[in-house]
């Protein structure tokens, strides 16, 4: 048995503040900047939503018989149109 200090049903060994030393508008503003934090992000997520929602992305390649990259769709409708461009320029 603990000799010495006896504690009452309802008290407590640590203090009333409830050892929390810290000042509460620091508190107060490290919540306000993660609020920020999190509606920045929030908005740029919603932003590339909306913007990338009417776009298909092209489909490109490289270029047969050139260094460059072309888009599929306009090759894969028209190939023999494609290579006969390449001899007549």
């Amino acid at each position: 048995m603990l000799s010495g200090c006896k504690m009452g049903s309802g008290q407590s060994s640590e203090s009333s503040d409830g050892g929390n030393d810290r000042n509460p508008s620091y508190n107060l503003g490290a919540i306000a900047a993660g609020a920020a934090a999190g509606i920045g992000v929030l908005a740029w997520g919603l932003s590339e939503l909306v913007s990338s929602a009417g776009e298909e992305k092209k489909k490109m390649m490289k270029a047969p018989g050139k260094d460059k990259i072309i888009e599929r769709e306009g090759f894969e409708r028209d190939p023999k149109g494609y290579f006969r461009g390449l001899r007549n320029k």
